[in-house]
């Protein structure tokens, strides 16, 4: 349920924002209850604004998940999604 929340709900809100890319998640086959969930910008402010803004989108998935964390990184290389280098994830 978690992962169709998360499609339904979160990447089609995120695919008309400014700045969006690509949406990853992945489950755990050791630990069922485990999710991470990627998104992908194409700046660090594009995202912040976009979780600003959204931030109880986000809150709507703590009924499938006990909790949920938001850090932030940068792509500095990728083979598959030929994201560009420095790139906000």
């Amino acid at each position: 349920k978690f992962f169709q929340a998360v499609e339904n709900e979160v990447y089609s809100a995120l695919k008309s924002e400014k700045g969006f890319i690509e949406l990853l998640c992945l489950g755990s086959d050791d630990y069922p209850d485990h999710a991470v969930v990627f998104t992908f910008w194409k700046t660090k402010s594009d995202a912040e604004a976009y979780y600003q803004k959204h931030a109880p989108l986000m809150d709507n998935l703590t009924k499938y998940a006990k909790k949920y964390d938001m850090e932030h990184y940068l792509v500095e290389s990728s083979a598959t999604f030929k994201i560009a280098e420095g790139k906000a994830a």
